[in-house]
């Protein structure tokens, strides 16, 4: 038993297991005496729930992780080159993300949890920082994440599954006259470049494919408001139509009354006059 076996263990079992899981790891690697192994895994952090996500993705759809991861690399190639090809892998991108939400959400299911909108989009940050950052990359590829990450600053890159990471480089002073120092800051420099330059490129592709859905929805828009205008004016040609023709109607319908009236009036007369010959024809007879 050693700490990355461990890790690879424990990163990936269901998240109510884990911390059971680590401490039978930590007793047994006590009841060796290896006391080291032990402190080791005693320090190895339950991951959140978007950390988990990743690390479940990592080991159950490994190849669409990889697809992600490979894309990422190849956006950042893409970038340091000025290529053309930058457009369409940063379209790619957002589709590529969204169906490993899709999927991270499918597997939460079936372990019995939901994922939430904050957790989503948590977890698309995290790929989004997978894409702009080889560093970030590296840390889902491990799937022993413990937090999600974010291209702001990749939070959560040092927590790999409690693994001991690399010291950080300590700042050179400018009074440092060893040998190579300054080709060493220049180094660094340039590398920060490149990856402030991969984070920008990634944010501005999606802020492009974000522009251009958002146009295809407005013409689709302008479409549905043309379309309504041209009803509206039908219904209004309707309308007038229709309002001519109840004034006309009530134009012969006030005829028609008169008329009425008048034969009406008629007929009482006749009735009456019928009436008064009856009643003469009685009394002479």
């Amino acid at each position: 038993m050693d700490l990355d076996a461990v890790a690879d263990e424990l990163y990936g079992l269901p998240l109510d297991e884990f911390i059971s899981a680590r401490t039978r790891r930590e007793k047994q690697a006590t009841d060796t005496d290896d006391r080291e192994l032990a402190a080791d895994i005693h320090r190895l952090a339950k991951p959140n729930a978007v950390a988990w996500l990743v690390n479940q993705l990592v080991r159950h759809c490994h190849a669409d992780v990889l697809a992600v991861l490979e894309l990422g690399s190849r956006m950042r190639e893409a970038t340091a080159n000025l290529s053309g090809d930058l457009r369409e892998l940063s379209r790619q991108q957002h589709h590529v993300i969204r169906a490993l939400v899709q999927q991270a959400e499918q597997l939460a299911t079936a372990a019995g949890r939901q994922v939430s909108a904050g957790t989503a989009r948590s977890l698309e940050a995290t790929f989004y920082a997978a894409l702009a950052d080889s560093g970030a990359a590296d840390a889902v590829a491990t799937g022993r994440l413990t937090a999600g990450l974010s291209t702001a600053g990749f939070a959560g890159l040092g927590t790999t599954g409690g693994l001991k990471a690399p010291p950080a480089a300590k700042p050179a002073s400018s009074t440092d006259k060893r040998p190579g120092s300054n080709n060493r800051r220049g180094v660094e420099q340039r590398q920060r470049a490149e990856a402030k330059v991969a984070r920008a490129e990634s944010v501005a592709g999606q802020a492009a494919l974000a522009r251009e859905e958002a146009q295809t929805r407005l013409q689709q828009t302008d479409r549905s408001v043309a379309d309504a205008d041209g009803r509206v004016d039908q219904l209004r040609r309707e309308l007038h139509q229709a309002v001519k023709a109840q004034t006309e109607a009530e134009t012969d319908r006030r005829r028609a009354q008169a008329a009425f009236d008048r034969a009406d009036r008629r007929a009482q007369d006749a009735q009456q006059r019928l009436s008064d010959a009856a009643a003469e024809r009685e009394r002479l007879a």
